[in-house]
């Protein structure tokens, strides 16, 4: 989960930052004080930005945000040459993720002006158990 009050950002000159729940949902803005903290469980529909704003009848302002922001998004890229896309969510933290991001951005040679790197938060499932993601993943793609 986003640190953040305002996760979905872009920084200078070239990174563009994105977090998404588990279902895809795009954390918006001051999230904490509308949809609460997610719960530290882990289970895969522990925590939903879409059913929470359904239950509070906020689904179009969920909805609004995230069409604002791929629209910005769609602004701010069209012009690069090179859009890469770090995507994170499973088994790692944070600052685990951010240090490799940093490297993998270093080992292809990142242009500020002319490339744009997404890092893409993927809240996902934390677990000691290697095999705990698998049946996730195989049930969702069938």
């Amino acid at each position: 989960m986003p640190l953040s009050q305002k996760p979905n950002s872009f920084d200078k000159p070239n990174i563009s930052n994105s977090f998404v729940d588990q279902n895809g949902n795009f954390y918006p803005d001051n999230w904490r004080k509308t949809y609460g903290s997610p719960p530290s469980n882990g289970k895969r529909d522990a925590y939903s930005l879409m059913k929470i704003a359904a239950d509070k009848g906020i689904t179009d302002e969920l909805t609004g945000f995230e069409v604002k922001k791929l629209r910005e998004f769609k602004e701010r890229v069209k012009t690069k040459k090179r859009v890469f896309v770090f995507v994170h969510g499973f088994n790692a933290n944070n600052e685990e993720v951010n240090e490799s991001y940093g490297y993998i951005q270093k080992l292809i040679k990142v242009n500020a002006k002319d490339d744009e790197i997404v890092r893409f938060y993927w809240d996902g499932l934390w677990t000691s158990n290697p095999f705990a993601g698998a049946n996730l993943v195989y049930r969702d793609f069938l």
